[in-house]
């Protein structure tokens, strides 16, 4: 059975014959009113598209028609990683997994984590800014019983953005993270006896000197200053941050699930494919 690309016409690029991968494109706007029936399967530990097809299709070279149904353009990097291929992963791209696990990557709205239930006494005893957060649940008799947290899908890349003066900036490190007590923050930017933090956890002062994660440099501060602060203290309980480690696994876990196409439908992507692209 001939695999996936057998079916792309050729293309002369640099005086070279290659082949046509941006025909991809048209062939997606065909199979979204082509396929009709799709199974939703859940990926074992090491499971290849290959081991799947030759289960599901008798073939394991339709591996190509998996990878397409789930709009697959890189096997390697966006197949699911079992637990130790993702941890070599994770190594590989942030250099340790407690890094991966300490950088964060940026903040959400938490309301899915969130099953409050309020009364209406409670949300009107609210603060105006964080009545925002909550939506009304309407009775039988169209009136409000409770208010549960609203669905909204807000994403920022920081919560907050502070400037340290201090004494020397000698050999710390950008991105690297800065603490001072229990506070600390990420480098961003090296200045004139100044550091820029951002997605600040608790609050510097001038008393105390701040330390480089990375680097060890050690210098005193004189003067914080807050440049802008996204998610305000008021508001901090409804926001989450997430490291770039939780990122990535969310992000494999979410590839563990695809979908197949049932298999008597096989012969008529095949046919489809050539005819396309003849």
């Amino acid at each position: 059975m001939p695999g996936y690309f057998n079916y792309f016409p050729s293309t002369s690029y640099n005086n070279n014959i290659a082949t046509n991968l941006i025909a991809k494109a048209k062939f997606n706007e065909s199979v979204k009113n082509n396929f009709a029936i799709f199974y939703d399967y859940n990926i074992k530990q090491g499971e290849r598209a290959d081991h799947i097809a030759a289960k599901y299709y008798e073939d394991p070279l339709l591996d190509w028609l998996i990878y397409l149904a789930n709009d697959i353009t890189d096997p390697y990097l966006e197949w699911y990683m079992d637990q130790n291929q993702f941890q070599e992963f994770i190594k590989t791209k942030y250099g340790t997994i407690e890094k991966a696990q300490q950088k964060i990557a940026f903040y959400r709205n938490n309301y899915k984590k969130d099953d409050t239930i309020l009364s209406s006494t409670q949300y009107n005893n609210l603060s105006f800014l964080t009545k925002k957060y909550y939506k009304p649940v309407i009775g039988i008799s169209n009136n409000i019983v409770s208010y549960v947290r609203k669905e909204n899908d807000q994403f920022l890349e920081t919560n907050k953005v502070v400037i340290l003066s201090v004494g020397s900036t000698s050999n710390f490190i950008e991105e690297e993270k800065i603490t001072q007590g229990d506070a600390s923050g990420f480098l961003v930017n090296i200045g004139d006896n100044a550091l820029t933090l951002y997605k600040v956890t608790g609050s510097f002062s001038n008393t105390a000197n701040v330390v480089g994660y990375e680097s060890n440099s050690t210098s005193n501060v004189s003067l914080v200053n807050v440049v802008s602060q996204p998610i305000n203290v008021t508001e901090s309980s409804f926001w989450e941050s997430v490291s770039y480690y939780d990122y990535e696994e969310e992000l494999n876990e979410s590839r563990s699930i695809i979908r197949i196409l049932d298999k008597s439908y096989v012969g008529k992507i095949e046919k489809d494919m050539r005819e396309l692209f003849r």
